[in-house]
């Protein structure tokens, strides 16, 4: 793996304040395990959905902008036609660590995080990097490790 790429998983995984945007209001999506896990690893997670007030019993924020200023750390799960707007969001609030879960990721905002200094991580799974990995991602983490792809 690169060593920028490392560098910005670790200073990602570093950050204790860090939202989910496009958690889902059923509490049955990926963005909600995502959520679940790293709340479980002692992170403080913040929820992001327009159409929520409410997640998991926690408040849901409507927007990026929205959030606390203690967030330094957002994961995106959402259509990959809606992140570059959302980076573009988490830049103006100063929001300087940023994943794109595999899935939501597109080429602009890719070249736009690489354009604009931001440390992003796309094309891997949180949960390849969580502590408390359960099976199949323990699995996935140790061939990668394996492979030196972690």
């Amino acid at each position: 793996m690169d060593a920028a790429v490392k560098k910005a998983i670790h200073e990602f995984m570093a950050q204790k304040h860090i939202a989910i945007v496009g958690v889902s209001r059923s509490g049955k999506k990926f963005s909600n395990s995502i959520y679940k896990e790293l709340k479980s690893d002692g992170y403080h997670v913040y929820a992001v959905n327009p159409n929520a007030a409410e997640v998991m019993g926690d408040v849901c924020y409507p927007s990026v902008s929205a959030l606390p200023k203690e967030v330094t750390g957002i994961i995106i799960v959402t259509d990959p036609a809606l992140t570059l707007g959302i980076i573009q969001e988490a830049q103006k609030r100063k929001i300087a660590h940023v994943w794109m879960q595999q899935g939501a990721e597109s080429d602009e905002a890719v070249d736009y995080c690489a354009k604009n200094g931001l440390p992003a991580v796309h094309g891997r799974c949180i949960f390849m990097y969580a502590r408390d990995r359960q099976f199949p991602h323990s699995l996935h983490a140790g061939i990668a490790k394996l492979l030196n792809h972690y």
